[in-house]
């Protein structure tokens, strides 16, 4: 893993274990949000991909499956810095997601 702070530890490490999907996702410590206004996520997935939509409510980011469609059909999302507008996207490991002023790159 390459951290794009290397001298700020990442921390708040959350482990999740939803049918056969095994993730762990780190985010960055609140000093690093606090001095650049974006939550940068780091985030393990033990399957070859997951869907886009699935992966804004897993990570929280929307509350419902509803808002998270919503928000990929009105292209708020971004894949690797492109607008996405496929609901059920493969995301694969190494991709980048933002949404608002978030980031999280699949590992």
């Amino acid at each position: 893993m390459v951290f794009l702070f290397p001298s700020i530890k990442f921390i708040n490490i959350k482990y999740h274990k939803i049918r056969n999907l095994h993730i762990e996702i780190i985010t960055a410590n609140k000093d690093l949000r606090r001095s650049t206004g974006a939550c940068i996520t780091y985030m393990k997935i033990t399957t070859p991909y997951i869907h886009l939509n699935a992966l804004l409510k897993l990570l929280g980011w929307v509350e419902t499956g509803a808002d998270a469609n919503n928000a990929i059909d009105n292209g708020l999302v971004k894949v690797n810095g492109q607008t996405e507008t496929r609901r059920r996207n493969k995301i694969y490991p190494g991709m980048v997601v933002a949404f608002e002023n978030r980031q999280v790159t699949i590992e």
